[in-house]
C-alpha cells in the first residue's frame, strides 16, 4: 500500500440471524442510496470510536446487545487514498 491513507473511516456491518442492517441515505451526493452506519473519522479518533459515533448520530446509537466479530479494511479510491474500517457486529433476534 504504500503512503499513509488520505482519508479514513469506520462503519458497522449489524448482522442479524442472517439479515444485515442497511440505512438508506438522505445527502446531497448519495441521496436514496443504501449503506451501512459509518462516515469519516475525526482527526486523531480510534476507528472503533468513529463507528460508536456514527451509529449515534445515523441511528441513535449502537445496539445494546452486540457481539465484535471481526473488522474488515476497504481500500478504495484511484490512488488506494481512502481506507474505511468496517466493524462486524452480530446482535440477537430478541434486540432487532
Amino acid at each position: 500500500m504504500g503512503a499513509a491513507p488520505e482519508k479514513i473511516g469506520a462503519g458497522s456491518l449489524i448482522c442479524c440471524e442472517g439479515e444485515v442492517l442497511l440505512l438508506q441515505r438522505r445527502s446531497k451526493h448519495n441521496d436514496h442510496t443504501w449503506g451501512l452506519p459509518g462516515g469519516n473519522a475525526d482527526p486523531g479518533e480510534e476507528l472503533w470510536a468513529t463507528a460508536v459515533r456514527e451509529a449515534a448520530e445515523e441511528m441513535g446509537g449502537m445496539p445494546p446487545q452486540h457481539t465484535l466479530r471481526g473488522k474488515l479494511l476497504v481500500v478504495r479510491g484511484k490512488r488506494d487514498e481512502k481506507h474505511y474500517t468496517v466493524f462486524v457486529l452480530e446482535v440477537p433476534k430478541a434486540v432487532r
